[in-house]
């Protein structure tokens, strides 16, 4: 218990070094605000390939799809979401960055994560079904994973906040 106790306390402290301007754009404490498009359990592809609904609630964030692991949201809700990940796949000899975040409401969350560490290894069934989702969504092949980055990851290199 201590050790949970400590460990948020430092997540707490790295998110309060980051820019306090209150700006949306910014990873602020209680997460980003984003709009969800696609509500998890219904289609989402770049292309009519007929695939399994999506296993997350998607949105966008700087241009980023934004993977929200809790039940469906209604498509158009705003909520804020904490991210704790992101798996890189290299699409059509690009490299996209899926942001995998939490609702920032611990009610509104369908898993006990709050960090990657807690991702990888108390949801490792969630996280292998998220990566062969991102894998296969366009047809078999057609992406390959590059790496899982954590929080600090988007934070500092990817939304460029820090």
């Amino acid at each position: 218990m201590g050790v949970r106790i400590f460990l948020g306390l430092m997540v707490l402290l790295h998110m309060s070094c980051g820019d306090s301007s209150g700006a949306k754009s910014g990873v602020q404490e209680d997460g980003i605000e984003v709009t969800v498009s696609v509500p998890a359990g219904t289609s989402w592809t770049d292309m009519d390939s007929g695939y399994l609904p999506s296993p997350a609630n998607i949105a966008y964030h700087k241009g980023s799809p934004v993977l929200i692991l809790s039940d469906a949201i209604s498509e158009g809700s705003d909520l804020r979401v904490k991210p704790i990940a992101v798996a890189q796949i290299s699409e059509d000899s690009k490299v996209q960055h899926y942001v995998i975040a939490i609702p920032s409401e611990a009610r509104a969350r369908s898993m006990d994560v709050t960090t990657f560490s807690d991702f990888i290894t108390k949801y490792s069934s969630a996280k292998w079904i998220v990566e062969q989702y991102l894998l296969s969504r366009n047809g078999m092949g057609s992406a390959t994973l590059v790496s899982w980055e954590d929080d600090t990851y988007v934070t500092k290199k990817l939304w460029d906040t820090q």
